[in-house]
């Protein structure tokens, strides 16, 4: 299969299109040339592709604000295996995704995911697994008082870890789910919702953990939740 009959499957499957438009961006073929078009403002972002002379099954597209390659799983059906949003010649990027299948062994394939998001002045990283989900964050600390007029102070970092993983009874847990830890795990899954919209679901197909993840953070939260019965005040004629 010629690389212009490869685009041509890829422009033909619904799913991987509507993957890219829910970010506002449409793929197309216009001029014998491959581009993503911007829905806001109609801008075209013209690509280079190419074929991995390692794996003929893959395509890689390389434009100035996005880049990333396709391959095909073992129903040969494309799927998105990187993604990279930002500074593409600069190689300086707020988004990546890496979705990958590394042999163990000859009887084992083990799938993985790995997502790196530069967001609300943090950066959250996803490491995904059939069984387990690890969501590092890292935030810039605030200065001390003596640090702020320190121009050679350091800047010092903060790393918070929630951790989600399958129990001996294939129960998800996350570890230390105190109501404080739950809110600001359930905000990692917003804010990559918020910047890559439908994302959670795309994942979700290959990884079900990330639905379970959420769905075990909103039931966690409503546990710590007291209901109250309202009374109303008996009233007295006089």
């Amino acid at each position: 299969m010629n690389l212009m009959e490869k685009l041509e499957d890829f422009l033909r499957d619904e799913s991987l299109i509507n993957f890219f438009k829910v970010k506002g961006y449409k793929p197309l073929i216009k001029d014998n040339w491959f581009y993503l078009e911007d829905l806001n403002n109609h801008n075209l972002e013209r690509m280079e592709i190419y074929n991995d002379p390692n794996n003929s099954k893959r395509i890689r597209f390389k434009g100035t604000n996005w880049a990333f390659s396709l391959n095909r799983d073992k129903d040969n059906a494309f799927y998105v295996d990187h993604l990279l949003i930002g500074d593409v010649p600069k190689e300086e990027f707020i988004f990546s995704m890496r979705h990958q299948f590394i042999d163990i062994s000859k009887e084992i394939t083990e799938e993985n995911m790995n997502i790196k998001l530069a967001y609300n002045n943090q950066k959250h990283i996803f490491h995904i697994r059939k069984n387990f989900i690890d969501i590092e964050r890292i935030s810039i600390k605030a200065k001390s008082y003596e640090d702020y007029f320190n121009p050679k102070a350091t800047t010092q970092y903060e790393l918070e870890h929630f951790h989600f993983y399958r129990n001996e009874n294939k129960d998800l847990t996350l570890i230390d789910s105190s109501l404080e830890k739950v809110k600001e795990a359930i905000k990692e899954f917003i804010y990559l919702e918020e910047f890559y919209p439908t994302i959670t679901s795309y994942i979700s197909k290959d990884f079900q953990i990330v639905r379970e993840a959420m769905e075990k953070c909103q039931e966690e939260r409503k546990n710590y939740t007291k209901v109250y019965t309202m009374q109303r005040k008996n009233q007295h004629n006089n």
